[in-house]
């Protein structure tokens, strides 16, 4: 009367899937369904160990919604203006060494000069001391002529 459906047809199937005559064959196949077990056990344990790797049991009493990875989207924009406000208050009470090696930079010496200053500016204080390593052409003179500017007044230490 009614047709009979596919799961009922494959189970009313006489052929056997896998051809049991060949042990060889049995045993491939039986081995390549382990192999595939473990691989997709090992694949969930380490995705479970990352998931639960970002989220901080280190301190259980305070957890909170801020413990756990948010994405920079879902985050509290009113949170974050928070902190960097608060960061850059704690710069502003902060002092800061930057240090730096260089060689044969002459063409670079004003941009290195202006990205420097516009990171000093947010600390309460600041010393530059830069190591000079035998330079052939005039970064050295260059340096010496900026640890030399009054706006600087002794703050970089031209080494070299």
């Amino acid at each position: 009367m009614f047709a009979p459906t596919p799961v009922k047809r494959f189970f009313q199937m006489n052929k056997p899937l896998i051809d049991q005559t060949n042990s060889e064959s049995r045993a491939g196949y039986c081995g390549h369904r382990w192999t595939f077990r473990i691989f997709l056990i090992v694949t969930v344990g380490i995705f479970i160990f990352n998931i639960v790797s970002c989220i901080g049991f280190h301190d259980l009493t305070s957890s909170s919604v801020d413990d756990l990875y948010l994405p920079q989207s879902l985050r509290c924009p009113h949170k974050n203006k928070t902190r960097l406000e608060y960061g850059r208050l704690h710069l502003a009470r902060s002092r800061v060494i930057i240090c730096g090696l260089i060689r044969d930079r002459e063409a670079h010496i004003s941009r290195i000069r202006q990205q420097i200053e516009e990171i000093t500016q947010l600390f309460d204080d600041y010393a530059i001391v830069i190591v000079e390593n035998d330079s052939k052409d005039r970064t050295r003179q260059q340096l010496i002529a900026w640890a030399q500017d009054k706006k600087v007044a002794g703050r970089i230490h031209v080494i070299g």
